[in-house]
């Protein structure tokens, strides 16, 4: 996983400038989120790394680094587990 530099802006502004396939329930509970340009990815594609921990869906990267598992974690949002910007 490559993370290159910050991108001016937040999730919601990224999607809005592109052609994005992102579930609007995800737009809205990462809305605040910051985003980086980075890889192996596709430009359309965003993936979530975050230090929450294991949830469904996400893979350990290195201890206390994971990546993936959006859903889960849009969950533990909306229950006030998390802050949307605890994750890039």
């Amino acid at each position: 996983m490559v993370i290159n530099r910050p991108f001016p802006g937040t999730l919601m502004k990224v999607v809005s400038d592109t052609s994005s396939n992102i579930d609007l329930s995800l737009k809205m509970a990462f809305s605040k989120a910051p985003v980086s340009y980075g890889g192996p990815v596709m430009q359309d594609q965003f993936s979530t790394l975050h230090g929450y921990g294991e949830v469904e869906g996400s893979k350990k990267v290195c201890p206390g680094v994971f990546v993936g598992g959006s859903g889960q974690l849009m969950q533990e949002v909306r229950k006030y587990n998390m802050q949307p910007t605890e994750v890039l």
